[in-house]
């Protein structure tokens, strides 16, 4: 709970099958989304689109804060949404997967 503090966290996606309880992080004000696909599939049409919403509404409504995004290894599922939004974002597609691979 420590390090999603400190990085100001207000949402958690999950897009793996869920391994534990979302209560504490609920009770601690932390928003969690299950949204699992299978991992080496690419995310679903709906995935993405509530995945680029969430992340368009909060840099417009709580820029200050973070969002987590997980998923088991963290090689697969949970990169693919973060090279997604940084494309969106702008950034070249490249310059994101290397931006990741860091």
């Amino acid at each position: 709970m420590s390090e999603l503090d400190k990085h100001s966290t207000r949402a958690v996606v999950r897009v793996c099958e869920p391994t534990y309880a979302t209560k504490p992080l609920r009770d601690h004000g932390i928003d969690v989304l299950d949204w699992e696909f299978s991992d080496g599939s690419p995310p679903p049409p709906e995935v993405i689109r509530d995945w680029l919403q969430l992340v368009r509404a909060s840099f417009r409504d709580h820029p200050e804060q973070c969002i987590a995004v997980h998923c088991v290894a963290g090689l697969g599922r949970a990169p693919v949404l973060v090279a997604l939004a940084l494309i969106e974002a702008g950034m070249k597609y490249e310059d994101a997967v290397e931006l990741i691979r860091r």
